[in-house]
C-alpha cells in the first residue's frame, strides 16, 4: 500500500530496516511492523567487504518473505552486485538498489533488473558526489542517499547529506522524472523533519521502528504522520 503525500504530486514511503530487528524473533518482529502498514521492508544485504559489516543473505530474507506481503526493498551492500542480483530476483522484490561505487557499468545493472521486471535503484556513500547519478535519473526508479556511514545501524544522521538530498529532489523534479528519493540512516521523528524538507519521499528507519518504546506499528504511524504534517506545512508556504 503506498501513501499519498500532502501535496498530492509525490509519496511518502516508510521502510522498516530489517537490520534492526531481532532475528532471533524474525517472524514475530516482520508482523509487528508490518501491522502498521509499511510500504516497503527494507533489507540491507552486507557482505564484510565492501563495508565492515556482514548483515544476513538470501536465507534470511527469504524467511522474512513467507511471513509477510509488503513488498521488498533489497540494498545490496556489496562488492559484487551483479553476481547477487538473480539470487535476490527470485524472491520477486520491489526494488533492488546496488551502489554506485561498486560497479563500472550501473547502466548494465540498471539494464538487468529492468529485464527481470525488477524496479532499479542506486545509492551512494556519503562521500561520493551526486553528479554521476543524474545522468541515470532518467533509467532510474529510486536514488538512495546514505545518511550514515554505511555497515552499522544505530549511527545519527549526517545533517551534510540534506543538500544532497536536495539537489538530487531538484533534478528529478525539474527533468520530470519518476524517481523515489530515499534516505536510510539515522532517521527517526526528528530528523525526518528535515529529510522531508530537504526532498526526501522514502525513509528507511531501523532502531527508529523496531525499538520504538510502543511497537514498530506505533512507531510506523507516528513518523508517516510526522512526514504528512511537514510536507503540508511546506505546501502550504
Amino acid at each position: 500500500m503506498m501513501h499519498t503525500k500532502a501535496d498530492g504530486d509525490k509519496l511518502i514511503r516508510i521502510a522498516p530496516s530489517l537490520l534492526a530487528a531481532n532475528i532471533l524473533q524474525l517472524g514475530d518482529e516482520v508482523a509487528a511492523a508490518a501491522a502498521g502498514a509499511p510500504d516497503l521492508f527494507h533489507c540491507d544485504i552486507m557482505d564484510g567487504s565492501f563495508v565492515p559489516t556482514i548483515s544476513f543473505g538470501y536465507e534470511i530474507v527469504s524467511v522474512m518473505k513467507d511471513h509477510t506481503h509488503i513488498p521488498l526493498d533489497i540494498h545490496l551492500m556489496v562488492v559484487d552486485p551483479d553476481a547477487q542480483v538473480d539470487l535476490f530476483a527470485c524472491l520477486n522484490p520491489e526494488i533492488i538498489t546496488f551502489h554506485l561505487e561498486a560497479v563500472s557499468s550501473p547502466s548494465s545493472l540498471i539494464e538487468k533488473l529492468h529485464h527481470l521486471g525488477i524496479r532499479a535503484g542506486v545509492s551512494i556513500k556519503p562521500e561520493s558526489p551526486i553528479e554521476p547519478l543524474l545522468e541515470l535519473l532518467p533509467d532510474l526508479e529510486l536514488i538512495l542517499v546514505m545518511t550514515v556511514e554505511p555497515g552499522a545501524g544505530g549511527q545519527p544522521f549526517m545533517l551534510e547529506m540534506l543538500p544532497k538530498v536536495a539537489s538530487l529532489s531538484a533534478a528529478i523534479r525539474d527533468g520530470g522524472h519518476n524517481v523515489m528519493l530515499e534516505v536510510d540512516g539515522g532517521i527517526n521523528a526528528e530528523t525526518i523533519v528535515a529529510a522531508v524538507r530537504a526532498g526526501a519521499d522514502t525513509f528507511v528507519a531501523g532502531t527508529a521502528i523496531f525499538r520504538h518504546l510502543h511497537g514498530p506499528a506505533v512507531a510506523i504511524s507516528e513518523l508517516r504522520e510526522i512526514a504528512f504534517r511537514v510536507a503540508t506545512d511546506d505546501s502550504a508556504t
